[in-house]
């Protein structure tokens, strides 16, 4: 198994389908989800199994239909990767990120920065939040805490647009809605939608065997209307590292953060040591199950819960889930004993959580928490 760090190029307009607003507008994401990565890789590998007759691949009457693996012999990517559950991967966001510092999209809880009143933007505060919260509990002084509120900063939150969190550039599209009974177009009946420019690049990273590696290389197509000439991506691994590698410069990583918060709450007046955990795609709850198993205790969530539908195949039968999933970006505090002997642990939890849905990929201390906290001025 190793972790591959993969650049996509965007070749065609890329529609990943957000929310509809009003007068018929579809707001396309900025980032591209975990769960359409995995699908168009998905989708490549059948297209192989289909040109070279493979297991039950040779049996589908259309292109976009998917394989019945129920009863299929063949133990191909395909079955490996979408019913096995055999990779796990993160969004693909912009910026010139690696794996020790990998990018968050749309940061959508309090990892976001507050502007202060010169128009500047204030770092993460997820630290500070916590900090707020000890100082109420009598665990920690007020000193810090005022000095930051009195430097004229608002408490609304504002959308992250630092140096290492590169934009994505949008373009916007108006089509002609298509009558279903007359298959021509509806008179009076346009709708609008965003989609990510061509030359956008972007990352992601993919926990994996390496006989996925020939799919990571290539072109493939991803997101919405890609028979309407969207969806075109081009891809390139840019970094490959084995797993025991990954671990060891991980736990080293895991374990220099928490010293670097210990220092900054360690001004403030909180003793011990606090690490954090940041979700790099939408997540589920069960993180908590395995930290408390580590006896690591939790002291701050940060975490924005919504509704969201996500797709599961299980067997020949292909359901749609309503469930409440954590967002990306959203983060947790937790307290460690001995942070040197849990490090590795951690590093380790991050590869091998394979959770629902099986692409949930959490990183323990990322630097956005302590390298640009406002606590450290």
């Amino acid at each position: 198994m190793r972790v591959f760090l993969v650049e996509i190029e965007t070749v065609e307009p890329v529609v990943i389908a957000s929310k509809k607003g009003k007068s018929k507008f579809v707001e396309g994401l900025k980032y591209i989800p975990a769960s359409s990565i995995a699908g168009a890789i998905a989708r490549k590998i059948v297209l192989e199994n289909f040109r070279k007759s493979r297991g039950n691949c040779r049996d589908i009457a259309t292109l976009n239909k998917t394989p019945d693996c129920a009863n299929c012999t063949e133990n191909c990517l395909y079955k490996r990767l979408w019913i096995d559950r055999k990779a796990k991967i993160t969004n693909a966001v912009p910026g010139e990120w690696d794996p020790s510092n990998p990018g968050i999209a749309s940061l959508q809880s309090v990892c976001k920065p507050r502007s202060k009143q010169s128009g500047d933007s204030k770092k993460d505060f997820l630290l500070e939040l916590l900090l707020e919260k000890m100082v109420w509990l009598g665990k920690a002084n007020v000193g810090k805490i005022r000095d930051i509120t009195e430097n004229g900063y608002k408490k609304s939150p504002s959308t992250y647009n630092g140096k290492d969190f590169a934009e994505t550039k949008t373009i916007q599209f108006t089509r002609v809605t298509i009558d279903e009974n007359f298959r021509s177009s509806k008179e009076g009946q346009l709708y609008s939608f965003t989609a990510m420019e061509p030359k956008n690049k972007l990352r992601f990273m993919i926990y994996c065997n390496e006989e996925f590696k020939e799919y990571l290389n290539g072109e493939m197509k991803i997101g919405a209307w890609r028979s309407r000439g969207m969806g075109l991506v081009r891809t390139r691994i840019l970094k490959e590292i084995p797993q025991e590698d990954y671990l060891r410069k991980r736990s080293e990583e895991i374990s220099r953060g928490f010293q670097r918060i210990a220092e900054i709450l360690g001004e403030a007046g909180l003793d011990g040591y606090y690490g954090t955990y940041t979700y790099l795609t939408d997540g589920t709850k069960k993180i908590e199950v395995y930290l408390k198993k580590l006896g690591l205790e939790m002291v701050f969530q940060a975490e924005r819960v919504r509704k969201l539908v996500k797709y599961e195949r299980n067997g020949t039968e292909s359901l749609f889930i309503a469930m409440n999933t954590i967002s990306t970006g959203s983060a947790t505090v937790f307290k460690a004993k001995d942070p040197e002997s849990v490090s590795q642990n951690l590093a380790e939890l991050e590869l091998n959580i394979f959770g629902y849905p099986w692409f949930d990929w959490v990183f323990f201390n990322h630097p956005v928490h302590f390298e640009k906290s406002v606590l450290r001025g």
